[in-house]
């Protein structure tokens, strides 16, 4: 976009396109939501903007705690009235996908991590909420957690503990490795997938964690 003139940034004119300005503001929301998360402290670990699979697909935040595993889906709505019911998300009166999304990105996730852990890896889905000028919760969705976000910190640390110190560890060291997000989710030879990272069938090995896999808490992917 050629830069605005002088008289268009005194009426205050947006600087983008109108394509590239939801994609802008949705950024805005990403940062906020991302600075965030920064602050679960020691024992987090969390990867933003994680590409997935070979299109142009990726996932807002996915984080990894003693509380278990979450993505993330940031929604910037600046302003506007969201009202949350137990079955969909309006903005300003006007229906959303937001929580069908959210439960597609968790169950994406839960099948590229379970294919990596050889083990089922259960992964909760966020709509974490941003800018609104009010946000009225008529219901709880009972499948996806909805939330603004300056709750989100605070409610990811009173979750209870579902994973030890040693599982997260190693899910963080899987979800490290761009090539877990790359597979296609399958079997991949795990038959019997069990609730624990560590499974109890000889069918289902967890592969050893590359010694240079890593995953720093509170820092991005």
């Amino acid at each position: 976009m050629p830069p605005n003139t002088g008289l268009q940034r005194f009426f205050g004119v947006s600087p983008f396109g109108r394509d590239a300005e939801p994609w802008y503001v949705g950024a805005l929301g990403e940062l906020d939501v991302a600075r965030r998360l920064g602050g679960l402290g020691p024992g987090w670990y969390v990867l933003h903007a994680v590409p997935v699979g070979t299109g142009s697909g990726d996932l807002d935040h996915v984080v990894i705690g003693s509380a278990g595993v979450f993505t993330i889906n940031t929604k910037h709505h600046r302003g506007q009235n969201v009202w949350v019911g137990g079955r969909r998300i309006l903005v300003n009166g006007q229906r959303t996908d937001h929580l069908r999304n959210a439960k597609h990105k968790a169950k994406r996730t839960s099948q590229l991590l379970s294919v990596a852990a050889r083990s089922l890896i259960d992964v909760t889905p966020i709509v974490a909420v941003v800018g609104a000028r009010r946000m009225t919760v008529r219901e709880r969705p009972h499948d996806v957690v909805v939330l603004h976000a300056t709750e989100l910190t605070r409610w990811l640390q009173r979750h209870p503990v579902t994973l030890t110190p040693s599982q997260v560890q190693q899910l963080a060291a899987l979800a490290a490795q761009p090539a877990t997000w790359r597979r296609m989710p399958e079997t991949d030879g795990c038959r019997r997938p069990t609730a624990s990272i560590t499974p109890r069938s000889s069918d289902c090995v967890p592969r050893s964690i590359a010694p240079g896999a890593r995953a720093t808490g509170g820092h991005s992917a």
